[in-house]
């Protein structure tokens, strides 16, 4: 094992030309862990302004990259800098020939906290002074741009100049503790194997990263960087032999094993697959999700639990599913909708590995001690008492595992006087008060989505990331529970202060606020729109520009939102009127002109087709045992990285996979089985 490798960072910077807005967001689709939009080589002299402009539009408009300015010698330094600090898309500046670190200094002032400096070296001056630009805080890494610096010197690329100077560059990142510097461009555009190559040597040389300036050299790039199994293989050994503390020195397989070895190993894993299996192919981009080596192992079924594992197995974690033999998680049978398969299983399930399991049965037991000795999170939501019975408890397995993550979620609570009662999303809903608070005047009317259900998945979800993060300071696992009606009820917090304080009950209003006016459905000319207010300025607005009604301003009845709750009576067929003539559409643009908020009302069908969702891309294809189907991509977006999204299970798919590759451990039974570090 050689080479230098740094705490995981990007390996793959893709440029885009600065003029050529229609690729932005290409690039960033691109699987390229950084986009670097380029305002120096790659805009001719001519059209540096307009080229800033497209950049800083794009970035002003929700975009995010890093951006390469021009150089400080040039008379476009200035304005690139002027025209970046503040946005809030910007990543970061790419600042070319950098030779003086008190410039650079100067620059990470100006920019601000949490605006990257990637400090590309491109000429002798600046290599002579890499260690002193390394060390300069503003600066978050190195680059090195080997053609120009190539130029600078009059040598060929293969010069052995220039891996004196990579060197030094990777020596200077390691002296200063920054991450390991990236590497420069291949310019053979047509040859994918020759970046990678280049790649490859820049990772043995102790490189980090790769510049690349075209979306086929990004998966190459991706490869190259991405942990080989051996290399996987040899890490896992050391963490294991490392012990539960993973600190000071010991004796394992012969060698030594001290903190930089250790810690070099967490790096290694750090930037692994999943599993070994599923390294990078040929056209797949190498996985750097957060919770890539994180294995999650669930007895769950229905909403709660599965949402919950669903998203940790979308950032990268690999969760393994234990489902009854014949018949699996319950929610498989819900409906027969998604070719069909069942709606909420399709939704809550994708990227998991199914097991058979009968944990009642010895073997099963065995089986699941094996996979749970290997396992980070354990994760139930069995019926109330169920996991202790089966010696699943959370108390029970940490005793074992000291480093695991138990999270138990329930209805109502381990303890009290429905500890023992059965709890369903409806039920929930009635208990916590919901129900209370919507529907008509006439009758209480459930919310139309699993809510009791998706709230408790929420928080365990957080609950799991949170654990995983103390666990990472404390080098102990932990557990916590989450009840359907602990979630459900923070929901319920402003309901339960408007009620208990104000002495008085919510109003069941249908589709309309019951604390704010006016809040809700409104007829106009043929149809229905939607709007709401927040404040007495647009209140204010709402009557002088869209009403034509200034009087009602300064009307009694609803000068604050308190008068115009107490009469939304009164309120309602006085904006009805004043929209009458007006089509849903014509009232939306007058209220989009003025700036107050509205929405039509969609069916699910037509919110699949969302013009919104659409234009930023957010749909992508999940394969099903019965074929492939449409899902969005999760609400975190996050530059540069896409979920997981793995396919959706059919029952038992991985028993074998996953039992015999659990159960081939050496020393796995019962309880002398190989703990995870």
């Amino acid at each position: 094992m050689t080479g230098y490798t740094a705490e995981p960072s990007a390996t793959s910077w893709l440029f885009v030309p600065g003029d050529r807005p229609d690729r932005f967001g290409k690039a960033a689709r691109s699987g390229a862990e950084e986009v670097i939009c380029d305002l120096e080589d790659s805009v001719a002299e001519e059209g540096k302004d307009q080229a800033r402009g497209h950049v800083t539009q794009w970035l002003e408009q929700g975009g995010s990259a890093w951006v390469r300015v021009n150089a400080s010698s040039t008379p476009h330094y200035e304005p690139d800098i002027a025209a970046l600090t503040g946005l809030a898309g910007l990543r970061g500046i790419v600042v070319p020939k950098a030779e003086d670190p008190a410039a650079l200094a100067v620059l990470g002032r100006r920019l601000g906290p949490g605006t990257g400096i990637l400090a590309l070296v491109e000429t002798a001056a600046g290599v002579l002074r890499a260690p002193a630009i390394a060390r300069c805080p503003a600066v978050s890494r190195l680059a090195f741009g080997s053609i120009d610096f190539a130029a600078d010197i009059d040598a060929a690329l293969d010069d052995e100049a220039l891996l004196m100077a990579r060197t030094t560059l990777v020596i200077a990142s390691r002296a200063a503790r920054k991450p390991a510097p990236v590497d420069g461009v291949t310019t053979a555009l047509d040859r994918p194997e020759a970046a990678a190559q280049d790649a490859a040597r820049a990772r043995r040389l102790g490189f980090g990263g790769k510049l690349c300036i075209h979306p086929a050299q990004v998966l190459a790039v991706a490869r190259a960087f991405c942990p080989s199994e051996a290399e996987i293989a040899w890490a896992r050994e050391i963490i294991a032999a490392a012990g539960p503390k993973g600190t000071g020195a010991s004796r394992g397989s012969g060698q030594m094993i001290d903190k930089p070895v250790i810690d070099r190993a967490r790096r290694i894993l750090a930037r692994s697959p999943t599993r070994p299996e599923q390294a990078p192919g040929p056209g797949q981009a190498a996985p750097v999700l957060p919770l890539s080596g994180i294995v999650v192992v669930t007895l769950e079924h229905a909403v709660a639990a599965p949402l919950a594992t669903r998203q940790l197995a979308d950032l990268g974690a690999r969760v393994i599913k234990i489902e009854r033999p014949g018949t699996g998680d319950f929610a498989r049978g819900y409906d027969r909708t998604v070719h069909g398969q069942a709606s909420y299983f399709v939704w809550l399930n994708r990227g998991k590995e199914s097991v058979e399991l009968d944990v009642k049965s010895t073997d099963g037991q065995a089986a699941l001690a094996a996979l749970l000795a290997r396992a980070d999170v354990f994760v139930q939501n069995l019926a109330p008492g169920a996991a202790e019975r089966l010696a699943l408890g959370a108390a029970q397995l940490r005793t074992r595992h000291p480093r695991l993550i138990c999270c138990s979620v329930s209805g109502y609570g381990p303890d009290g006087p429905y500890r023992h009662k059965k709890a369903y999303d409806l039920l929930v809903q009635c208990e916590a008060g919901l129900l209370s608070v919507t529907g008509t005047p006439d009758e209480p009317c459930k919310a139309g989505i699993s809510v009791a259900d998706i709230a408790a998945g929420m928080y365990a979800c957080s609950g799991v990331l949170t654990a995983l993060y103390e666990r990472e300071r404390t080098g102990r696992g932990s557990s916590f529970e989450v009840a359907l009606l602990d979630a459900l009820g923070e929901w319920m917090s402003q309901p339960y202060y408007y009620t208990v304080y104000g002495e008085q009950e919510v109003r069941r209003t249908g589709a309309r606020h019951a604390s704010i006016s006016p809040y809700g459905p409104y007829s106009a000319r043929g149809g229905q729109v939607f709007l709401g207010l927040q404040n007495d300025r647009e209140w204010v607005l709402l009557c002088e520009r869209v009403l034509g009604r200034p009087d009602l301003i300064t009307d009694d009845r609803f000068r604050t939102n308190p008068d115009r709750v107490a009469h939304d009576n009164v309120l309602t067929p006085i904006i009805e009127t004043a929209i009458g003539s007006l089509s849903p559409d014509e009232v939306a643009a007058l209220l989009d002109e003025v700036g107050i908020a509205n929405a039509r009302l969609r069916t699910p069908a037509e919110f699949a087709s969302h013009p919104q969702l659409a234009a930023r891309d957010r749909w992508r294809e999940v394969d099903t045992p019965a074929g492939p189907v449409r899902a969005l991509l999760p609400p975190v977006s996050v530059h540069g990285r896409e979920a997981a999204m793995g396919a959706v299970p059919a029952l038992g798919q991985h028993t074998a996979s996953v039992l015999a590759e659990f159960q081939a451990v050496p020393g796995i039974a019962d309880e002398g089985v190989q703990r995870r570090a």
